[in-house]
């Protein structure tokens, strides 16, 4: 189905709080991402008490699976902002552990303004996107909530994602800010299994 087929954007979806900067969490397999969620949040935690680190600053977006994107995600990858105009998500530096998974920061911005509000959809749309035609496992992609957005507004989001794109939603991550912890229900299903 292309693009053109596909309803548009709820503009009532959750919008990822503005931080001037973003994380990303990419994760070789869907095995993997209960795993690194816990390894994640360990190094977030180490980078906020000690390091002063860029990684301890930005906002999680979600976890993007898929084994073909660990070491090549694109240097910048551009996001159509809901006003039309285009939101750059621009690589800054990454931390990975082996082949398993990276953590990646990104700097967000639009040219002449300040930085760029976005859904969770514009950021799966930029993913989907950068890919490579030839995926044999099709990616999958886990929204990141923080702890002040109620469950039912979680549900709504994730079942309004899963019916723009059934092949890739997965359950939620929950990303707390202030300590980085990381916490995923079930890193293998999809909503409503």
């Amino acid at each position: 189905m292309s693009a053109s087929y596909l309803p548009p954007l709820d503009p009532s979806s959750i919008h990822i709080r503005d931080a001037g900067r973003a994380l990303l969490l990419v994760v070789s397999g869907h095995a993997d991402l209960g795993e690194a969620c816990g390894q994640v949040t360990a190094f977030l935690g180490f980078c906020r008490r000690c390091l002063r680190d860029p990684f301890g600053g930005g906002v999680l977006l979600g976890a993007w699976v898929d084994g073909g994107t660990l070491c090549r995600l694109p240097e910048r990858l551009d996001v159509q902002a809901a006003d039309g105009r285009i939101a750059m998500l621009t690589l800054r530096e990454a931390f990975s552990l082996s082949d398993q998974w990276s953590l990646v920061v990104m700097d967000v911005g639009q040219a002449g303004s300040p930085p760029a509000v976005l859904s969770h959809g514009m950021v799966l749309e930029a993913l989907l996107g950068s890919g490579d035609g030839g995926r044999t496992r099709p990616a999958r992609y886990a929204p990141a909530f923080t702890p002040d957005i109620p469950e039912a507004q979680i549900d709504h989001e994730i079942g309004r994602l899963a019916v723009r794109y059934p092949w890739c939603i997965t359950q939620p991550l929950h990303y707390d800010p202030v300590t980085g912890e990381v916490s995923c229900n079930d890193a293998e299903g999809a909503p409503g299994s």
